[in-house]
């Protein structure tokens, strides 16, 4: 049963991945470009007032979900493989950064 829980909170995490990547292909849309890594994924729900400020803007999301463990989503720009596009990461059941279970959009 354990496994089947595991697999089921891998996959709400790919899914919620998706969900972010697609609202930040429409922010960079609207915007000229993907949010810096201070303004992060809340530029998804209100507008940055830190620069690089959006042309246009637009919110994305009522709120920002988390992970299944309860922590935030990280977002990264540059991604760590991809640098043309942001990446999205849970840290996974541990909460730690760096460690096997950490989920990347990458």
């Amino acid at each position: 049963m354990t496994g089947m829980q595991d697999s089921a909170k891998i996959t709400q995490v790919e899914s919620d991945q998706k969900t972010y990547m697609m609202a930040l292909e429409r922010y960079r849309t609207l915007a000229g470009q993907y949010p810096s890594d201070q303004q992060g994924l809340m530029a998804l729900v209100d507008r940055p007032t830190t620069a690089p400020r959006p042309r246009k803007w637009s919110s994305m999301m009522d709120r920002l979900k988390e992970d299944p463990w309860g922590n935030p989503y990280i977002y990264k720009f540059p991604g760590s493989k991809k640098k043309n596009q942001p990446e999205i990461i849970s840290w996974g059941e541990d909460g730690l950064e760096g460690t096997v279970d950490d989920l990347s959009s990458q």
